[in-house]
């Protein structure tokens, strides 16, 4: 864990926007406005850049960006004078970025994406980093599978993520056609309904795959098996089991647990 350094007023002429930052859209009025009444509240997070005497923003950029509107001569910041560890730089900015309620969903699942690329890691490894589920991680990824005017969509609030879930798994043409017939009100369940009775479509069989490690077999099914998907199902499974194993829970009674998550 990062020790964080204190709070200190740097001259706004100096810092700098991430250029970096997957958030490229900033709405500012709102914030500019509660700056100008209260101040900045939460303290900015920087990086130092010695060699050309100024900073670049870790988190707060929209905090930064106004206050640069509003011609604030300081900012409330957290100054990392030294490098920080390999991606602990995105890691603390996309937390800063997950808890901003006007996240657009693309925008969430490009800032996944890059940071499952730049730091090359999975899907799972990133969640884990992150504090949050493998799965928000891998359906917010699914979104980026989308038909650009669906992802738009699903960011003007005129398509539920979850039907935009659904859809990812189609081709462009097929997610084209079912938002066709279904409008802005298309909803998980049409989508699943749809895709069951879509013409010369049957309801595909689980793919099945047997993993060998010893004297030990594990199998899996499921209809879209990737290795990344499997990395983040091994990584989840490994944490649910260390969890059980620390409340005294033995192996049958985890299996069962385990089942009957499944059903809910």
């Amino acid at each position: 864990m990062i020790e964080l350094p204190p709070v200190t007023d740097v001259p706004t002429a100096k810092a700098h926007l991430d250029p970096n930052n997957f958030r490229k859209i900033y709405q500012l009025e709102g914030l500019i406005s509660s700056i100008r009444d209260r101040g900045i509240l939460q303290p900015i997070g920087l990086r130092a850049d010695p060699e050309r005497e100024c900073f670049f923003a870790i988190w707060g950029n929209r905090r930064l960006a106004a206050a640069k509107e509003l011609g604030l001569e300081t900012v409330p910041a957290r100054v990392f004078s030294e490098p920080l560890p390999p991606g602990e730089a995105e890691c603390l900015q996309m937390v800063e970025n997950l808890a901003r309620s006007d996240l657009l969903p693309s925008e969430e699942a490009n800032g996944y994406r890059q940071l499952i690329d730049r730091l090359g890691i999975t899907a799972g490894d990133l969640a884990t980093r992150l504090g949050i589920s493998a799965g928000t991680v891998s359906k917010s990824l699914s979104l980026l599978k989308l038909a650009r005017p669906l992802l738009e969509m699903v960011d003007r609030g005129q398509l539920a993520k979850t039907a935009g879930y659904e859809l990812s798994h189609l081709p462009h043409e097929a997610q084209m056609e079912l938002a066709e017939n279904f409008g802005n009100s298309m909803t998980r369940d049409d989508v699943i309904r749809a895709v069951k009775n879509r013409p010369g479509r049957g309801k595909p069989k689980p793919a099945k795959l047997s993993l060998k490690f010893g004297e030990v077999s594990i199998g899996f099914a499921g209809n879209r098996l990737s290795l990344e998907e499997l990395a983040s199902l091994l990584a989840s499974l490994a944490e649910r089991a260390r969890q059980a194993q620390g409340e005294g829970i033995n192996l049958k009674q985890f299996a069962q647990e385990l089942r009957s998550t499944a059903r809910v």
